[in-house]
């Protein structure tokens, strides 16, 4: 699969070579290693269970280490309601609920754990009874240092604010970069577009 996505990677960057391919190719195709290692992932899920231990709205399973390898990986069967499911059937006020819950939590492990589940996939979520959050798959995390979590409110502030300037700055401030003749007006682009397409959704 990653021989697949570095052939993939290369023809796509040949046709549109204005595009930076080549970063994000290198960071899936490390994710995709790190998610077949079990013993990493057991490691990661045990820290997201101790850190949400004093949460009443999330679940995370606990691992059996005793049963477990590199290979095989076994946790508490946990027991909800799957997340799209769930949303299609449940009434507006306990989406809102739930909703709330998964904010609540991703702020928190993004700007106080610096630890954060980088797969929210709906597969990745059930709904416990409550309603509660039940967070699944712990192979992919990212940590964030402290400065990264500065620069995240940062830009968050921004992208509130609806600061275009700002927060294109704070983009390239967290490594991203844009490519051509003219990168600067690239990034503004993307930044104005970025908050366009945020606030008419929202």
């Amino acid at each position: 699969d990653i021989a697949a996505i570095r052939v993939i990677a290369g023809l796509v960057a040949d046709m549109m070579p204005h595009l930076s391919i080549r970063p994000a190719t290198e960071a899936l195709c490390n994710s995709l290693k790190g998610e077949l290692d079990f013993a990493v992932e057991a490691i990661e899920t045990d820290g997201f269970a101790v850190r949400f231990a004093e949460d009443p709205n999330v679940i995370v399973a606990n691992v059996h280490h005793e049963l477990s390898s590199g290979r095989v990986l076994v946790m508490d069967r946990l027991v909800g309601a799957r997340f799209p499911d769930w949303l299609e059937q449940a009434d507006p006020a306990e989406r809102d609920v739930l909703l709330g819950h998964m904010v609540e939590a991703f702020t928190t492990q993004i700007f106080e754990h610096g630890v954060c589940h980088a797969d929210p996939h709906p597969g990745n979520f059930l709904v416990a009874d409550g309603p509660r959050l039940v967070i699944l798959d712990f192979g992919a995390v990212v940590h964030l240092d402290a400065d990264e979590r500065r620069g995240l409110a940062r830009m968050v502030g921004a992208l509130l604010g609806r600061q275009t300037d700002q927060f294109a700055d704070h983009l390239r401030a967290l490594g991203f970069a844009a490519r051509g003749a003219d990168p600067e007006g690239a990034m503004r682009a993307f930044s104005q577009a970025f908050l366009d397409a945020f606030f008419e959704t929202g």
